[in-house]
Protein backbone atom coordinates (compact mmCIF):
# COMPACT_ATOMS: atom_id res chain seq x y z
CA UNK A 1 0.00 0.00 0.00
CA UNK A 2 1.35 3.84 -1.52
CA UNK A 3 0.41 6.24 0.90
CA UNK A 4 -1.79 8.83 -1.33
CA UNK A 5 -1.08 12.85 -0.26
CA UNK A 6 -4.06 14.76 -1.63
CA UNK A 7 -3.77 18.85 -1.34
CA UNK A 8 -6.53 20.94 -0.07
CA UNK A 9 -8.44 23.51 -2.31
CA UNK A 10 -6.05 25.88 -0.50
CA UNK A 11 -3.15 27.69 0.19
CA UNK A 12 -2.36 24.85 3.30
CA UNK A 13 -3.70 21.65 4.06
CA UNK A 14 -3.65 17.88 2.83
CA UNK A 15 -5.34 14.68 3.45
CA UNK A 16 -3.14 11.56 4.32
CA UNK A 17 -4.86 8.44 3.27
CA UNK A 18 -4.03 4.47 2.70
CA UNK A 19 -1.15 4.83 5.67
CA UNK A 20 -1.88 3.36 9.41
CA UNK A 21 -0.28 5.95 11.75
CA UNK A 22 -0.31 2.43 14.63
CA UNK A 23 1.90 0.72 12.32
CA UNK A 24 4.02 3.61 11.07
CA UNK A 25 7.52 2.72 9.44
CA UNK A 26 10.36 5.23 9.39
CA UNK A 27 10.73 5.58 5.95
CA UNK A 28 6.60 6.20 5.51
CA UNK A 29 7.35 8.71 8.53
CA UNK A 30 10.32 10.79 6.56
CA UNK A 31 7.38 10.91 3.82
CA UNK A 32 4.63 11.96 6.79
CA UNK A 33 7.21 14.51 7.85
CA UNK A 34 7.73 16.34 4.50
CA UNK A 35 4.25 16.45 3.61
CA UNK A 36 3.60 18.43 7.13
CA UNK A 37 6.95 20.78 6.48
CA UNK A 38 5.21 21.54 3.11
CA UNK A 39 1.41 21.75 3.65
CA UNK A 40 1.37 22.59 7.48
CA UNK A 41 -1.53 20.92 8.32
CA UNK A 42 -2.46 16.95 7.48
CA UNK A 43 -5.60 15.21 8.02
CA UNK A 44 -5.48 11.70 8.64
CA UNK A 45 -8.88 10.05 8.17
CA UNK A 46 -10.42 7.10 10.07
CA UNK A 47 -7.27 6.62 12.09
CA UNK A 48 -9.61 5.45 15.18
CA UNK A 49 -5.95 5.29 17.67
CA UNK A 50 -5.70 4.55 20.96
CA UNK A 51 -4.56 6.71 23.41
CA UNK A 52 -0.96 5.09 23.30
CA UNK A 53 -0.88 5.30 19.83
CA UNK A 54 -1.52 8.74 19.36
CA UNK A 55 0.92 9.57 21.93
CA UNK A 56 3.43 7.51 19.75
CA UNK A 57 3.01 9.08 16.58
CA UNK A 58 3.19 12.63 18.61
CA UNK A 59 6.48 11.53 19.87
CA UNK A 60 7.79 11.12 16.43
CA UNK A 61 7.36 15.04 16.28
CA UNK A 62 9.36 15.43 19.32
CA UNK A 63 8.67 15.67 23.31
CA UNK A 64 5.28 16.43 24.54
CA UNK A 65 4.03 18.82 26.80
CA UNK A 66 2.02 18.45 30.25
CA UNK A 67 -0.85 20.85 30.24
CA UNK A 68 -1.78 19.43 33.09
CA UNK A 69 -2.66 15.98 32.58
CA UNK A 70 0.61 14.97 32.28
CA UNK A 71 2.53 14.94 28.91
CA UNK A 72 0.64 13.68 26.16
CA UNK A 73 -3.33 13.04 25.56
CA UNK A 74 -5.24 16.14 27.00
CA UNK A 75 -9.29 16.10 26.96
CA UNK A 76 -10.84 19.10 25.36
CA UNK A 77 -14.89 19.03 25.78
CA UNK A 78 -17.77 20.51 27.15
CA UNK A 79 -19.15 17.57 28.85
CA UNK A 80 -17.78 16.48 32.18
CA UNK A 81 -16.42 13.17 33.04
CA UNK A 82 -20.43 12.03 34.02
CA UNK A 83 -21.55 13.09 30.32
CA UNK A 84 -23.38 16.12 31.41
CA UNK A 85 -22.56 19.67 29.86
CA UNK A 86 -21.00 21.95 31.68
CA UNK A 87 -22.68 25.17 32.91
CA UNK A 88 -21.69 28.58 31.54
CA UNK A 89 -19.64 29.70 34.73
CA UNK A 90 -16.99 26.41 34.39
CA UNK A 91 -13.40 27.50 33.84
CA UNK A 92 -13.19 24.63 30.88
CA UNK A 93 -15.85 26.72 28.71
CA UNK A 94 -13.61 29.74 29.57
CA UNK A 95 -10.89 27.80 28.02
CA UNK A 96 -12.97 27.09 25.02
CA UNK A 97 -14.88 30.44 24.41
CA UNK A 98 -11.41 31.68 23.99
CA UNK A 99 -9.91 28.96 21.63
CA UNK A 100 -12.52 30.13 19.42
CA UNK A 101 -10.20 33.50 18.52
CA UNK A 102 -7.46 33.18 16.13
CA UNK A 103 -4.38 31.60 18.21
CA UNK A 104 -1.14 29.92 18.27
CA UNK A 105 -0.97 27.53 20.24
CA UNK A 106 1.29 27.42 23.68
CA UNK A 107 2.74 30.72 21.92
CA UNK A 108 2.50 31.74 25.53
CA UNK A 109 5.11 29.39 27.00
CA UNK A 110 8.47 29.86 27.30
CA UNK A 111 9.33 26.84 24.76
CA UNK A 112 6.56 27.48 22.39
CA UNK A 113 5.05 23.89 20.68
CA UNK A 114 6.10 22.77 17.60
CA UNK A 115 3.17 21.45 17.04
CA UNK A 116 -0.38 20.07 17.68
CA UNK A 117 -2.23 17.02 17.26
CA UNK A 118 -6.44 16.40 17.40
CA UNK A 119 -8.16 13.62 17.56
CA UNK A 120 -12.16 13.65 17.56
CA UNK A 121 -13.82 11.12 19.48
CA UNK A 122 -17.29 12.71 19.83
CA UNK A 123 -18.36 15.68 17.63
CA UNK A 124 -21.78 17.57 17.26
CA UNK A 125 -24.60 16.80 14.58
CA UNK A 126 -23.65 20.38 13.13
CA UNK A 127 -20.93 23.42 13.96
CA UNK A 128 -17.92 22.80 15.77
CA UNK A 129 -15.63 22.60 13.24
CA UNK A 130 -11.78 23.67 13.64
CA UNK A 131 -10.85 25.82 11.47
CA UNK A 132 -6.77 26.82 10.29
CA UNK A 133 -5.45 30.18 8.84
CA UNK A 134 -1.97 29.99 6.49
CA UNK A 135 0.14 32.34 8.35
CA UNK A 136 2.63 31.81 5.12
CA UNK A 137 0.09 32.82 2.76
CA UNK A 138 -1.37 35.76 5.05
CA UNK A 139 3.22 37.05 5.52
CA UNK A 140 2.93 36.80 1.63
CA UNK A 141 0.16 38.87 1.03
CA UNK A 142 0.78 41.66 2.64
CA UNK A 143 2.51 44.56 0.93
CA UNK A 144 6.14 45.52 0.36
CA UNK A 145 5.66 48.68 3.08
CA UNK A 146 3.82 46.47 5.74
CA UNK A 147 6.74 43.65 5.43
CA UNK A 148 9.24 45.89 5.71
CA UNK A 149 7.44 47.89 9.08
CA UNK A 150 6.97 44.48 10.70
CA UNK A 151 10.41 42.65 9.74
CA UNK A 152 12.54 44.08 12.91
CA UNK A 153 9.32 43.24 15.45
CA UNK A 154 8.07 41.41 17.91
CA UNK A 155 5.28 41.24 20.53
CA UNK A 156 4.78 39.65 24.02
CA UNK A 157 2.60 36.35 23.88
CA UNK A 158 0.77 35.64 26.88
CA UNK A 159 -2.22 33.17 28.28
CA UNK A 160 -2.81 35.69 31.24
CA UNK A 161 -3.43 38.83 28.69
CA UNK A 162 -5.52 36.98 26.43
CA UNK A 163 -7.77 35.25 28.75
CA UNK A 164 -8.36 39.07 31.22
CA UNK A 165 -9.33 40.25 27.83
CA UNK A 166 -12.13 37.68 27.84
CA UNK A 167 -13.19 38.82 31.19
CA UNK A 168 -11.82 36.23 33.04
CA UNK A 169 -10.09 36.60 36.32
CA UNK A 170 -7.06 34.68 36.60
CA UNK A 171 -5.37 33.62 39.39
CA UNK A 172 -1.30 33.17 38.29
CA UNK A 173 -0.36 28.93 38.88
CA UNK A 174 -3.78 28.17 38.53
CA UNK A 175 -3.54 26.15 35.34
CA UNK A 176 -1.30 25.90 31.97
CA UNK A 177 -0.37 28.65 31.06
CA UNK A 178 -0.86 30.75 33.83
CA UNK A 179 2.72 31.23 34.89
CA UNK A 180 4.47 33.97 36.56
CA UNK A 181 7.16 34.52 34.58
CA UNK A 182 7.87 36.94 31.69
CA UNK A 183 5.66 37.09 28.53
CA UNK A 184 8.00 35.66 25.77
CA UNK A 185 8.65 38.03 23.25
CA UNK A 186 8.68 37.03 19.32
CA UNK A 187 9.25 37.77 16.25
CA UNK A 188 6.07 38.85 14.25
CA UNK A 189 7.91 37.55 11.00
CA UNK A 190 8.94 33.73 12.05
CA UNK A 191 11.19 32.07 9.48
CA UNK A 192 10.61 28.04 9.78
CA UNK A 193 13.87 26.24 10.54
CA UNK A 194 13.57 23.74 7.74
CA UNK A 195 11.81 25.19 4.84
CA UNK A 196 13.02 28.73 5.35
CA UNK A 197 9.64 30.27 4.36
CA UNK A 198 8.72 33.09 6.17
CA UNK A 199 5.01 33.57 7.64
CA UNK A 200 3.25 35.91 10.02
CA UNK A 201 3.53 34.55 14.20
CA UNK A 202 0.44 36.29 15.93
CA UNK A 203 -3.24 35.59 17.24
CA UNK A 204 -5.34 36.47 20.32
CA UNK A 205 -2.11 35.81 22.81
CA UNK A 206 -0.08 38.82 21.21
CA UNK A 207 0.14 42.35 22.42
CA UNK A 208 2.87 44.88 23.20
CA UNK A 209 5.14 45.56 20.45
CA UNK A 210 8.66 46.82 22.31
CA UNK A 211 8.56 50.62 21.08
CA UNK A 212 5.19 51.14 19.66
CA UNK A 213 2.60 52.42 22.05
CA UNK A 214 -0.32 50.01 23.17
CA UNK A 215 -2.41 52.09 20.78
CA UNK A 216 0.16 51.36 18.05
CA UNK A 217 1.10 47.71 18.65
CA UNK A 218 -3.29 46.89 19.23
CA UNK A 219 -3.35 48.63 15.54
CA UNK A 220 -0.58 47.01 14.06
CA UNK A 221 -1.65 42.94 15.02
CA UNK A 222 -5.45 43.64 14.20
CA UNK A 223 -4.13 44.61 10.18
CA UNK A 224 -1.97 41.64 10.33
CA UNK A 225 -4.22 39.02 11.49
CA UNK A 226 -6.90 39.92 8.78
CA UNK A 227 -7.33 37.18 6.33
CA UNK A 228 -6.01 37.21 3.02
CA UNK A 229 -9.19 39.04 1.36
CA UNK A 230 -9.66 41.74 4.12
CA UNK A 231 -6.09 42.70 3.59
CA UNK A 232 -6.64 42.94 -0.33
CA UNK A 233 -10.11 44.96 0.18
CA UNK A 234 -9.46 46.96 3.18
CA UNK A 235 -6.13 47.68 4.45
CA UNK A 236 -5.06 50.59 2.63
CA UNK A 237 -7.44 52.79 3.83
CA UNK A 238 -7.72 51.64 7.14
CA UNK A 239 -4.13 52.67 7.54
CA UNK A 240 -4.75 55.73 6.69
CA UNK A 241 -7.13 56.05 9.52
CA UNK A 242 -5.14 53.70 12.26
CA UNK A 243 -1.83 55.97 11.70
CA UNK A 244 -3.52 59.29 10.54
CA UNK A 245 -1.91 62.24 12.93
CA UNK A 246 -5.07 63.09 14.13
CA UNK A 247 -6.41 59.23 14.55
CA UNK A 248 -7.09 59.24 18.03
CA UNK A 249 -9.38 62.08 17.36
CA UNK A 250 -10.98 60.34 14.77
CA UNK A 251 -11.47 56.97 16.40
CA UNK A 252 -12.76 58.64 19.61
CA UNK A 253 -15.33 59.93 17.23
CA UNK A 254 -16.17 57.12 16.14
CA UNK A 255 -16.93 55.10 19.16
CA UNK A 256 -19.11 57.64 20.06
CA UNK A 257 -21.81 57.41 17.51
CA UNK A 258 -25.26 55.70 17.24
CA UNK A 259 -25.48 51.92 16.69
CA UNK A 260 -28.69 52.50 16.37
CA UNK A 261 -30.20 55.72 15.34
CA UNK A 262 -34.05 56.07 15.97
CA UNK A 263 -36.25 59.78 14.44
CA UNK A 264 -39.37 59.08 15.25
CA UNK A 265 -40.91 62.30 13.61
CA UNK A 266 -39.45 60.85 10.45
CA UNK A 267 -41.07 57.35 11.83
CA UNK A 268 -37.63 55.63 10.77
CA UNK A 269 -35.03 53.93 12.96
CA UNK A 270 -31.13 53.02 11.28
CA UNK A 271 -29.20 50.23 11.74
CA UNK A 272 -25.99 48.52 10.12
CA UNK A 273 -27.66 45.44 9.66
CA UNK A 274 -30.49 44.13 11.64
CA UNK A 275 -32.80 43.50 14.66
CA UNK A 276 -32.85 40.03 16.14
CA UNK A 277 -36.34 38.17 15.95
CA UNK A 278 -37.70 38.87 18.96
CA UNK A 279 -36.56 42.56 19.47
CA UNK A 280 -39.17 45.12 19.98
CA UNK A 281 -38.09 49.11 18.96
CA UNK A 282 -37.25 49.35 23.06
CA UNK A 283 -35.57 46.24 23.19
CA UNK A 284 -33.51 47.14 20.32
CA UNK A 285 -32.87 50.81 21.55
CA UNK A 286 -32.16 49.15 25.10
CA UNK A 287 -29.80 46.69 23.72
CA UNK A 288 -27.81 49.55 21.68
CA UNK A 289 -27.73 51.86 24.14
CA UNK A 290 -25.46 49.55 26.91
CA UNK A 291 -23.05 49.19 24.47
CA UNK A 292 -22.51 52.89 22.93
CA UNK A 293 -22.41 53.78 26.81
CA UNK A 294 -19.69 51.34 27.18
CA UNK A 295 -17.54 52.36 23.97
CA UNK A 296 -18.01 56.13 25.21
CA UNK A 297 -17.15 55.17 28.46
CA UNK A 298 -14.15 53.94 30.49
CA UNK A 299 -14.56 50.35 29.92
CA UNK A 300 -14.30 51.16 25.57
CA UNK A 301 -10.43 49.43 25.91
CA UNK A 302 -11.73 45.99 27.37
CA UNK A 303 -14.96 45.84 25.14
CA UNK A 304 -13.06 46.79 21.75
CA UNK A 305 -10.30 44.33 22.75
CA UNK A 306 -13.38 41.17 23.45
CA UNK A 307 -16.07 42.63 21.23
CA UNK A 308 -15.10 40.10 17.80
CA UNK A 309 -16.13 36.85 17.64
CA UNK A 310 -18.98 34.52 16.32
CA UNK A 311 -20.19 33.17 20.04
CA UNK A 312 -22.92 34.01 21.55
CA UNK A 313 -24.41 33.60 17.84
CA UNK A 314 -27.90 34.81 19.33
CA UNK A 315 -29.09 37.12 21.20
CA UNK A 316 -30.67 36.47 24.96
CA UNK A 317 -31.73 38.47 27.77
CA UNK A 318 -29.99 36.05 29.94
CA UNK A 319 -26.76 37.01 28.76
CA UNK A 320 -24.65 39.09 30.67
CA UNK A 321 -21.69 40.94 30.93
CA UNK A 322 -18.95 41.21 27.48
CA UNK A 323 -21.17 38.33 25.81
CA UNK A 324 -24.14 40.11 25.88
CA UNK A 325 -22.31 43.39 24.20
CA UNK A 326 -21.04 41.27 21.88
CA UNK A 327 -24.35 39.53 20.86
CA UNK A 328 -25.63 42.96 20.31
CA UNK A 329 -22.74 44.06 18.26
CA UNK A 330 -23.14 41.12 16.19
CA UNK A 331 -26.90 41.53 15.85
CA UNK A 332 -26.24 44.71 14.89
CA UNK A 333 -23.77 44.96 13.04
CA UNK A 334 -23.12 41.43 11.21
CA UNK A 335 -26.46 39.41 11.10
CA UNK A 336 -27.83 38.93 7.42
CA UNK A 337 -29.67 35.39 7.43
CA UNK A 338 -30.86 33.19 11.08
CA UNK A 339 -32.60 30.51 11.59
CA UNK A 340 -36.41 31.02 13.56
CA UNK A 341 -34.72 30.94 16.93
CA UNK A 342 -32.29 34.38 15.75
CA UNK A 343 -28.75 32.00 15.60
CA UNK A 344 -26.47 34.36 13.15
CA UNK A 345 -25.50 32.09 10.40
CA UNK A 346 -22.19 34.05 9.62
CA UNK A 347 -20.83 32.25 6.72
CA UNK A 348 -24.04 32.96 4.58
CA UNK A 349 -24.16 36.12 2.81
CA UNK A 350 -25.42 35.36 -0.61
CA UNK A 351 -28.77 37.01 -2.32
CA UNK A 352 -32.21 35.47 -0.78
CA UNK A 353 -32.75 32.40 -2.30
CA UNK A 354 -29.15 30.85 -2.21
CA UNK A 355 -28.90 30.45 1.64
CA UNK A 356 -29.09 26.66 3.48
CA UNK A 357 -32.47 25.18 4.44
CA UNK A 358 -33.86 26.44 7.50
CA UNK A 359 -32.52 30.22 7.70
CA UNK A 360 -33.99 33.43 6.50
CA UNK A 361 -33.29 36.79 6.12
CA UNK A 362 -33.34 38.07 9.43
CA UNK A 363 -36.36 40.41 8.48
CA UNK A 364 -38.49 37.35 7.41
CA UNK A 365 -38.27 35.18 10.24
CA UNK A 366 -41.58 33.68 10.59
CA UNK A 367 -42.47 34.75 14.15
CA UNK A 368 -40.59 38.23 13.68
CA UNK A 369 -41.51 41.05 15.98
CA UNK A 370 -42.81 43.89 13.63
CA UNK A 371 -42.00 47.39 15.15
CA UNK A 372 -44.27 50.74 14.66
CA UNK A 373 -40.91 52.66 12.88
CA UNK A 374 -39.80 51.49 9.42
CA UNK A 375 -36.13 50.21 9.34
CA UNK A 376 -33.21 51.10 7.12
CA UNK A 377 -30.07 48.97 6.89
CA UNK A 378 -27.39 47.85 5.01
CA UNK A 379 -24.47 45.56 5.31
CA UNK A 380 -25.83 43.47 2.75
CA UNK A 381 -24.52 44.08 -0.53
CA UNK A 382 -26.18 41.09 -2.46
CA UNK A 383 -29.41 41.61 -1.21
CA UNK A 384 -28.68 45.67 -2.78
CA UNK A 385 -31.90 47.85 -3.03
CA UNK A 386 -34.63 46.50 -1.21
CA UNK A 387 -38.01 47.59 -0.12
CA UNK A 388 -40.79 45.50 1.93
CA UNK A 389 -42.09 44.63 5.19
CA UNK A 390 -41.04 47.96 6.60
CA UNK A 391 -37.38 47.62 5.74
CA UNK A 392 -35.68 49.56 3.45
CA UNK A 393 -32.33 48.26 2.60
CA UNK A 394 -29.38 50.73 0.69
CA UNK A 395 -26.11 48.74 0.32
CA UNK A 396 -25.49 48.46 -2.94
CA UNK A 397 -21.83 47.35 -3.26
CA UNK A 398 -20.71 50.78 -4.02
CA UNK A 399 -16.86 49.83 -3.04
CA UNK A 400 -16.80 46.75 -4.69
CA UNK A 401 -18.25 48.10 -8.20
CA UNK A 402 -22.30 48.10 -7.37
CA UNK A 403 -24.07 51.45 -6.52
CA UNK A 404 -24.07 54.28 -4.12
CA UNK A 405 -27.54 54.15 -2.49
CA UNK A 406 -29.61 57.08 -0.79
CA UNK A 407 -32.89 57.40 0.45
CA UNK A 408 -34.78 60.42 0.47
CA UNK A 409 -36.98 60.37 4.14
CA UNK A 410 -38.60 63.99 4.14
CA UNK A 411 -41.33 62.49 1.71
CA UNK A 412 -44.46 61.23 1.90
CA UNK A 413 -43.44 58.13 -0.06
CA UNK A 414 -39.60 57.41 0.77
CA UNK A 415 -37.36 57.74 -2.81
CA UNK A 416 -34.14 55.76 -3.87
CA UNK A 417 -31.63 57.44 -5.50
CA UNK A 418 -28.03 55.63 -6.72
CA UNK A 419 -24.94 56.50 -8.58
CA UNK A 420 -23.00 53.80 -10.32
CA UNK A 421 -19.71 53.19 -8.50
CA UNK A 422 -16.51 53.90 -11.21
CA UNK A 423 -14.79 51.14 -9.24
CA UNK A 424 -13.93 47.80 -10.37
CA UNK A 425 -15.70 44.60 -8.60
CA UNK A 426 -12.96 42.54 -7.08
CA UNK A 427 -12.60 39.07 -8.75
CA UNK A 428 -14.17 36.18 -6.87
CA UNK A 429 -16.55 38.91 -4.22
CA UNK A 430 -19.57 37.80 -2.34
CA UNK A 431 -21.46 39.91 -0.68
CA UNK A 432 -20.63 41.86 2.38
Amino acid sequence: MVMRIEPLDATLGAVVTDVRLADLDDDTWTEVEAAFHEHAVLVFPDQHLTKDEQLAFATRFGPLEDLGYGPGNTPIANTTREGGVRPADDPVLTILRGNEGWHTDSSYMPLAAKASMLSAHVVPSRGGRTEWADMRAAYEALDDATKARIAPLSAHHSYIYSQEKMGEKVVVGSRYGFHDGPAPLRPLVKMHPVTRRPSLFLGRHAYGIPGLSDEESESLLAIAEREEAAQAKTNPELREVLFAPDRDSILDWLRTRPLLHIDRALDFAMVHAGFAPGWTLDRAERAAREVEQRLAGDGAKRLLLAMFGNKPDQWSPKLRGIERLRATINVMTRMRYCDVRGRIAYAEKGAPGTQKPGLYPWFEVPGRVRNDLRIICGHWSTLGRFQGMGIYAIDGGCVWGGELIALRLDDEEPQFFAIKSKRPKPTGKDGD
